[in-house]
């Protein structure tokens, strides 16, 4: 994928579990706006042909056309690779600004206390957009706009939290309880067993004493 691909290379994260990025109901809009901006200016340069003869007109509206479109191809990408990253250290909030600006916040698991989504606007509740509060220890909210799930995406950034944040059994910790469960399983072993010959003895017992009997 171009976005972990790029997201990657500027945060040098060599592992990422999972990239939230923007809904795509923020690129249709940016998409719509910039094809209203061609039509007018089309428009206009229909009108400006009619009563002009100059031959530089067309290059002109070509080049503010031209511009428009580049414009549009910087807001995407923009947009595109902003993104909260998920990684085993905690989460970083990757904000492309401009072709060769961005900037990143890094947060590590412990810090991080609460994960909160919300609708700021009819819009919001229009395409089902909402916005992610990442709330830290020291009461400072970071908010990413513009996610599509948003349940969904808070309960990922939770799971890798605790997923991370549980205890590491070391490896001598590990030979440990390997040799207490092998001791265990062998103590409940004779013990069965010991269990199943004092049953099977009692049995024979009995029996014997019901043929005496007769």
């Amino acid at each position: 994928m171009l976005r972990k691909h790029v997201l990657k290379n500027y945060t040098h994260h060599s592992h990422v579990d999972h990239a939230i990025g923007r809904d795509s109901s923020v690129f249709i809009k940016s998409m719509v706006w910039t094809l209203v901006f061609l039509f007018l200016l089309f428009a206009c340069y229909a009108i400006v042909d009619q009563y002009s003869d100059r031959e530089y007109i067309p290059w002109i509206f070509a080049g503010l056309g031209l511009f428009l479109f580049v414009k549009y191809i910087i807001d995407f990408l923009n947009q595109y690779l902003d993104s909260i990253i998920i990684w085993p250290e905690g989460i970083t909030i990757f904000l492309w600004e401009w072709l060769l600006e961005y900037k990143t916040d890094y947060f590590d698991w412990p810090t991080i206390e609460t994960v909160q989504h919300r609708q700021d606007s009819l819009w919001d509740k229009i395409f089902a957009k909402w916005d992610i509060h990442i709330t830290l220890d020291h009461s400072i909210a970071f908010p990413f706009t513009n996610i599509s799930s948003p349940q969904k995406q808070a309960r990922t950034i939770l799971f890798y939290r605790d997923k991370y944040m549980r205890p590491k059994v070391t490896e001598p910790e590990q030979e440990w309880w390997s040799e207490q469960m092998t001791v265990l399983m062998e103590a409940l072993g004779e013990v069965v067993q010991e269990y199943v010959e004092k049953k099977k003895n009692d049995t024979q017992q009995h029996e014997d004493e019901e043929y005496d009997m007769y």
